[in-house]
């Protein structure tokens, strides 16, 4: 009896001894990640990589660190389960390339035309098309879009959200000022999808957009302030487009209404 006793105690003491060094060597072991994290800030996403050097205080970039997923996951599931493919797709306002990456991993996309006038997302960007080897895929502007040729100053730009980053116009060129081109300027062809995301600037630039639109016929989604969201509505139906679909609250898919 009492060596059975004492082999359940010894049994437990060995248990406990085993378990409690495993949890030290996982502690161990995450502390190396996070350590070889912080140097190289890289997560991988499925087939992708994706630089993440503001993860800790970026909304966008923190969202994508904590979660392990693409940032507005639900939206971009969404043009994959609805639209299956675009082919040739311009993104207004890019930031670090998010939405762009899911186009070429999961939407089949051969091409994406992107617009960051931010040269800190832009740079980051470029980081990201690089660490993919998207250079072909991937062709970037360093223009903000809207209704005419001009010059615009970039305002609540913050690092603890570069997405906030907006456009006002200007007709004061200094250095920190950026050019505003159209997008009809460049005569894109075979457009299936253009993204807009430009913090309340979506009027101008769908003003400046309307030749290339009623050219080429895209999905259209817009993230549509909701001062905008009427005069966008008249802009859209005024394009012979419909809204089709609203995914997570602000993000407006229009598609051609025949």
């Amino acid at each position: 009896m009492i060596n059975k006793i004492w082999g359940k105690i010894t049994f437990k003491a060995f248990r406990n001894y085993v378990l409690d060094n495993q949890a030290r060597q996982w502690a161990e072991i995450k502390k190396i990640q996070d350590q070889i994290f912080l140097s190289n800030p890289i997560m991988v996403l499925g087939n992708l990589k994706i630089y993440l050097p503001l993860f800790y205080v970026d909304h966008i970039q923190k969202t994508i660190y904590q979660t392990g997923n693409f940032y507005e996951i639900t939206t971009l599931q969404f043009l994959k389960h609805t639209y299956k493919r675009f082919n040739n797709c311009i993104d207004i306002g890019t930031n670090i390339g998010n939405h762009a990456l899911f186009y070429c991993a999961y939407l089949s996309t051969t091409k994406v035309y992107a617009f960051e006038p931010n040269l800190a997302n832009r740079n980051n960007l470029l980081k990201n098309i690089e660490l993919n080897h998207l250079e072909n895929k991937i062709e970037v502007y360093d223009k903000a879009i809207g209704d005419a040729a001009g010059k615009g100053v970039q305002k609540d730009f913050s690092l603890a959200n570069t997405g906030m980053n907006r456009i006002e116009k200007t007709v004061d060129a200094t250095e920190n000022t950026i050019d505003i081109v159209t997008l009809d300027s460049y005569a894109f062809q075979s457009i299936d999808f253009i993204k807009i995301d430009v913090e309340g600037f979506e009027v101008p630039v769908l003003l400046g957009s309307k030749a290339t639109i009623l050219k080429n016929k895209p999905v259209i989604m817009i993230e549509v302030f909701e001062k905008n969201i009427d005069i966008v509505n008249e802009i859209m139906k005024e394009l012979n487009y419909k809204l089709k679909y609203t995914i997570e609250e602000h993000n407006l898919i229009f598609e051609p209404a025949n």
